[in-house]
């Protein structure tokens, strides 16, 4: 199943990246639902040899173990200490991202170049195969030369941010596993535990951080700081933004549920958030002024 899934993620167009969200999922099952912690691991060997017999090429099996094979040997691993679900999420997405971060400064330290530098290279490389793969199917020269145009800044960014883009990528992913695994449990009659803790609508990120991202974004505006300063800065304040952006999406929850709004609702505020970006913007910054306004006084108030 591992393998089927990764297998239309990548060669199914358009709508293959809908299986392809699965293939974590019998990994991670196994891997809560047994005493066998080594399943996990077995699952993403066995798959790993099975899709080069299939692709014949490294590329794709990179591509596994990069996006789902290492994620969910972490995850299912991380699970099996029954903390909260958010901590799981976030203690397994740190661990995947730190494991890229070593491999990458082990490799820009033997090719003689900056992390930075590796990740842009291999970005550029991997547009320059999407272009091309957009031209194939027709796409306006217009568009295929604002892609071409805006490839050096898009490189510049995704070299310099890619371990807090890899760790916003990896929890999302975590967390819609975490959610597909307990439907397969529910509808297996497997009892599936992530731990016990308070709700998401109560999460709140500590008061003290406001401080240590003041301090961040005051270093990023400093003269003459050297590169790779910057690129920790940066990663700092994007992962810092990142939690503030979960304590007002619990913040919205808290209000949903105060005023029972079914799923479907749920669903298409939801799609509205991610559908427009700069939503997120702002619920960030409902998370990030909740520690002086406090949104969520009202439905403590109605509850009392």
């Amino acid at each position: 199943m591992t393998t089927c899934f990764f297998i239309a993620a990548v060669a199914v167009p358009f709508l293959g990246f809908v299986p392809g969200l699965l293939t974590m999922v019998p990994a991670v099952y196994l891997g809560v639902s047994t005493r066998y912690r080594w399943l996990p691991l077995s699952i993403v060997a066995l798959s790993t040899v099975l899709l080069y017999l299939f692709f014949h090429q490294g590329g794709p099996v990179l591509g596994y173990l990069l996006e789902y094979g290492l994620p969910a040997v972490m995850l299912s691993e991380v699970a099996r200490k029954h903390s909260t679900r958010l901590r799981v999420m976030a203690v397994a997405a740190g661990a995947c991202v730190g494991i890229v971060l070593l491999a990458v400064f082990f490799y820009a330290f033997q090719s003689s170049m900056t992390p930075m530098t590796v990740v842009q290279q291999a970005f550029q490389a991997n547009l320059e195969m999407v272009q091309q793969v957009y031209q194939d199917m027709g796409m306006a020269k217009e568009q295929l030369a604002f892609l071409h145009d805006s490839s050096p800044v898009l490189g510049y960014w995704v070299g310099m941010l890619f371990p807090s883009l890899f760790f916003g990528a990896y929890f999302s992913l975590n967390g819609l596993t975490m959610v597909m695994v307990s439907l397969l449990g529910r509808w297996r009659h497997t009892s599936i535990s992530w731990g016990k803790g308070s709700l998401f609508e109560n999460f709140a990120v500590y008061q003290q951080t406001i401080w240590i991202l003041i301090g961040l974004w005051v270093a990023v505006l400093l003269p003459r700081v050297p590169e790779l300063i910057r690129f920790f800065l940066f990663n700092g304040i994007v992962v810092l933004v990142f939690f503030y952006l979960l304590q007002g999406m619990a913040i919205i929850h808290c209000y949903l549920k105060k005023f029972q709004v079914g799923a479907g609702g749920r669903v298409f505020i939801y799609f509205l958030l991610f559908a427009f970006h700069f939503l997120l913007v702002a619920v960030a910054m409902i998370g990030l002024f909740d520690m002086w306004v406090d949104f969520r006084k009202f439905v403590r108030q109605v509850k009392s």
